[in-house]
């Protein structure tokens, strides 16, 4: 590990099981102009009996704190370590889902079973699988090799991985569902055709700022351009008119959280099912 993640947690297998508690502290974003639509009290929030955290005025996780480490995810230290490490690093380093970590874990940490939709390097998954679930289900079009290892620190979490296209396969009920792959109205339309009535709490899309409106596949002078069959520039529709009209026409669901930086993320829940506060 670097230095700057050294400066903020000297993350070693006995630092995270000497202590009677252990607590982690995040990074704040670099635009926090932008706040949570999601209200959480900024004090100390309990997930669960064994872990608590502290929000900030953005909404934020800055500090996580586990009062019994082993409790929450087992006995197996060399997986736990692995899982945990991979998450908090990919809480550090810049990508486009870094900003949505600690969100994809809270949810994670009140869900026995999630499933994501398109794993790339696999950045999701180590919140999904840092928060141990009893099953996690990954669907991508192919194995990237970074899930080798998030497979190998999996622990008592039932881990699967399906090598295939999300509109050809059938899930088993989940509590979460993650949308992350072909970021455009005919693809996301039928996913939520599929498999909504499966999701139990919450289905989770990536990308609805980036790709919200039209599919952007390539730039030409910073301007979006996919090319038609016939070599003509075209539009595509985004994922956000699928969005809205799945919800138009559910109403047992609504919109829980909507942020708009890190390429943007929309959560929308059961009404049946309230976040805890």
């Amino acid at each position: 590990m670097s230095k700057q993640k050294d400066s903020l947690l000297n993350l070693t297998k006995e630092a995270l099981f000497s202590a009677n508690s252990v607590r982690l502290k995040f990074l704040p974003r670099e635009d926090v102009s932008f706040p949570e639509t999601l209200v959480i009290n900024p004090t100390k929030h309990f997930l669960s009996e064994t872990v608590c955290y502290q929000s900030d005025e953005t909404n934020e996780i800055r500090t996580l704190e586990f009062t019994d480490i082993r409790a929450h995810f087992g006995s197996d230290d060399d997986s736990t370590f692995r899982a945990f490490e991979r998450f908090y690093q990919a809480c550090l380093e810049p990508s486009d889902m870094k900003g949505h970590m600690s969100i994809l874990f809270r949810l994670a940490l009140e869900s026995e079973h999630i499933t994501e939709f398109g794993t790339r390097t696999g950045v999701s998954t180590s919140a999904f699988m840092a928060a141990r679930p009893e099953v996690l289900s990954c669907y991508d079009i192919s194995r990237p090799p970074e899930i080798n290892e998030i497979e190998a620190s999996s622990g008592p979490t039932q881990f699967r991985f399906f090598e295939q296209n999300t509109l050809e396969c059938t899930i088993e009920p989940t509590d979460v569902l993650l949308v992350d792959t072909l970021h455009v109205y005919d693809q996301v339309k039928t996913e939520l055709e599929l498999h909504a009535q499966k999701v139990r709490k919450y289905i989770i899309f990536h990308d609805t700022v980036l790709c919200g409106l039209r599919w952007m596949h390539e730039w030409d002078g910073g301007q979006p351009i996919i090319w038609d069959e016939n070599g003509e520039p075209c539009t595509v529709k985004g994922i956000r008119p699928a969005i809205y009209e799945f919800l138009k026409t559910h109403h047992e669901w609504y919109i829980v959280d909507e942020r708009l930086f890190c390429n943007g993320l929309m959560i929308i829940g059961r009404k049946n099912h309230t976040t805890k506060d």
